[in-house]
Parts: structure tokens; sequence; C-alpha cells
């Protein structure tokens, strides 16, 4: 995949469409408040704040700050193990993060986990097991991982063991460009639920929760959540950022189904769009 052309069809996007909130500041944070699988279709900046990294042990005495990033939030109810894994859009992006546990919100987090592994710059070698899928898993024993892409680094971290009413704040950040990425978290750690959680599902409106086959053929099919009955417009961007389909359809309450012909597409990568008037969700798709 052409990486430059993917960045300015998402460039597009930030110039031309009305996004929800970019939860790219501690105190603006995406709440999770259960153990599963969030979407994040671009990153847009780092927000009013831009953090800095070099008082953290991946970053220790480095300048380097946020640059397209998201903050999420955890409140523990009961103790247990936790894990996540960060799937980037993009295989090649570099997702770095800090987890911070706290105990007055962002004034007092302090670092647990720190992931800065990534591309040796200027050493020619491609550093694949250093870029991609990241995270905590159970077979990981370091609590950390510099810059660089050491012999024995592979780009995950140790799982973390919560206690009840702990407070975590995760700073997911890409330093390539502002594809975004899915997290899923697992454990038996047990989250609390807030009033926070159902501010997020009203403001997500529509949620894409599957596309298939990807990569597909001659027909995609489009599997997507409504929290009301809504009008919504699909759209196809081309990796340049131009709109090769566009369509206005009403959404039903739930689970929605559509499907796509491909048949006279190019062969290549595509953005799909959904858009309400209060939030845009976005998947890529593979045409063969």
């Amino acid at each position: 995949m052409n990486r430059k052309f993917l960045v300015l069809a998402l460039l597009y996007l930030n110039l031309n469409i009305g996004m929800a909130q970019s939860f790219n500041d501690c105190k603006n944070p995406f709440p999770i408040c259960e153990l599963k699988t969030y979407h994040f279709g671009f990153l847009n900046g780092f927000g009013e704040i831009q953090e800095s990294f070099g008082d953290t042990k991946c970053f220790e005495r480095q300048h380097v700050s946020e640059t397209n990033s998201v903050w999420l939030s955890m409140d523990v109810a009961k103790a247990g193990v936790l894990t996540f894994s960060i799937v980037p859009l993009e295989d090649g992006d570099d997702l770095d993060f800090v987890l911070y546990r706290s105990t007055d919100g962002c004034n007092s987090l302090q670092e647990v986990r720190c992931m800065a592994s990534g591309l040796n710059i200027g050493s020619g070698k491609r550093s694949d097991n250093c870029l991609g899928e990241t995270g905590l898993r159970l077979a990981s024993v370091d609590e950390f991982e510099s810059q660089g892409c050491k012999y024995n680094d592979d780009n995950f971290l140790k799982f973390l063991s919560t206690d009840s009413n702990e407070e975590y704040f995760l700073l997911v950040n890409n330093y390539n460009s502002t594809n975004g990425f899915s997290i899923t978290f697992e454990g038996n750690t047990v989250l609390k639920e807030s009033e926070k959680c159902n501010f997020i599902q009203t403001k997500e409106d529509l949620v894409i929760t599957n596309i298939f086959p990807n990569p597909a053929q001659n027909q995609l099919s489009i599997e997507f959540v409504s929290q009301e009955e809504t009008d919504y417009k699909l759209s196809v961007l081309d990796i340049q950022g131009r709109k090769v389909f566009g369509t206005n359809h009403l959404a039903k309450i739930g689970l929605n189904h559509k499907f796509l012909n491909l048949e006279e597409y190019a062969s290549g990568t595509y953005l799909l769009l959904l858009e309400s008037d209060s939030f845009t969700t976005i998947k890529q798709f593979i045409k063969e």
C-alpha cells in the first residue's frame, strides 16, 4: 500500500467531514467500560496539550512528544489480570503507548508500562518485529521497550495486575500517520460503568461492526449498529481521497446490513465511510 496516498486521503477526511470527539487529551479520554474491541478510524493530532515523553522509561531524555494520539481511561471495579492488543490500520505504522496509574485524574499520572519500540533509524533493516501489533500480553516479561528495535524486543509488554478502585489512563500515539487502530481488551479484570459510558454510546450513533470478506472481489458485506433511526450517507473514497461512490439511506435502530457491489472497482485499497449528522465512522477495505 502507498502510505503517502492513504495519509492524503485521511487528511481529506479531516478537512471535509465533521467528526465526533477526538479524545486526544488526558482531560477528555475515551472511557473503557468493558473488555471488548474498540475501533478508532483515524487519529487527529494531539489535542490542546501536547504531552512530552522525555520523563518516561522508554523515551528517557529524548525530545519526543505526541503527534497523533488517543487517550483512554479505565476504572477498575474488581481486581484481576488485564491485557490488550492494539492493531494498526496500516501494518507498517509505528504505534507507541504509555499506560499510567492515577490517584487523582490527570494530576497524578504514574507510568506503569511504556512502549517505544519501532524502526532502527538509519540501519537499513526492516525491524518488522517492532512494528504493527502491540500491547500487553501474558507471555511478555518486560515493562518497557525503548526506541529502536533490539534483539529481544517483540513489541509487547507484561500483562497488568489490577486492584479494585484503581484508575488507569492509556495514551496511544501514531508517529507515522493519522491512521487509526483497533484495540481489544481481555482478562478477568472487571471495569466500572459510569455515565461517561452512556454518553459515548449516544455520541457514537453509527458504528461499523464488520465488513467482509476483506479483501473482497465482487461484493462487500457491511454490518453496522445505529443507536437511533437516522438518515446516513454511505461513501467510498479511493486511496487518493477521491469519492468513487456515494448514496443516502435510512438506518434502523440496532443492527443494519448493507451490500456494496465492487464489480466495477479497480483493484486497490479504499476507505468506507458511514456519516450521520453527528458522527462519522470509517473502515478500510481492499478490492482484489
